[in-house]
């Protein structure tokens, strides 16, 4: 019988573990909105430290408005009285992923800015486009735990697909544009897990098979 309680004893303990949380800051390298991925410094759990518990990302990104711009007939000009609005209305909702788990998010109040042409030529359609960036930026914070653990288990480094529109009106002519964002900025993420006690597990297995030792070759 006591030969059994040392052994649940044991057992027990050995299912003991603590919390711990791992924190990790980087960058966010530059993207285009719907077109290229977000991707981070932020290193993957590696599981060997222990089980993941939870997992919570902060992003702070900075959304540059731009409109691109194409002429529907010959080689055109982008006058200095021609404009183009750009806008983010709140209808807009801004789509961050990472493999199974999505969230929607409010888009950036970035409000409405105007382009103005600064005699810039223009393709014909269909070559190259170019591209006018916005004046206005605005940071985007987003907190949020992650649903899938084990998305975010592994040896690589943490990056998102991040989609959503953006309304553009070109009153210039014959020029045609279409719109987007240009994304960069901080990013973190903290790691809950828990660690088996290794130490605590043999102090007390050595402490109790020391008591079952002396029991049994010094009890008279």
């Amino acid at each position: 019988m006591k030969k059994v309680c040392l052994v649940i004893c044991v057992f027990s303990i050995a299912t003991f573990a603590s919390a711990a949380l791992l924190t990790h800051t980087g960058t966010v390298a530059p993207a285009e909105l719907g077109l290229t991925p977000l991707t981070t410094d932020l290193p993957e759990f590696d599981n060997s430290l222990g089980t993941l518990t939870d997992v919570t990302i902060t992003l702070n990104l900075t959304f540059t408005p731009y409109a691109e711009l194409l002429s529907l007939g010959e080689d055109g000009v982008f006058l200095p009285s021609h404009s183009i609005s750009y806008s983010y209305t709140a209808a807009n909702i801004l789509t961050l992923s990472r493999g199974a788990d999505s969230w929607s998010l409010p888009a950036p109040t970035v409000g409405t800015g105007i382009i103005y042409g600064s005699n810039q030529t223009v393709s014909a359609f269909p070559p190259a486009k170019l591209k006018l960036p916005g004046s206005n930026t605005a940071p985007l914070n987003w907190s949020d735990s992650g649903v899938d653990l084990n998305e975010y288990i592994g040896t690589g480094t943490l990056s998102f697909d991040i989609t959503g529109p953006g309304n553009v009106v070109v009153q210039a002519g014959s020029l045609y544009g279409s719109g987007g964002a240009d994304l960069t900025g901080t990013a973190s993420v903290v790691y809950d897990y828990v660690i088996p006690e290794p130490a605590s597990i043999g102090l007390i297995g050595l402490f109790t098979g020391g008591i079952y030792f002396a029991r049994r070759f010094f009890t008279v």
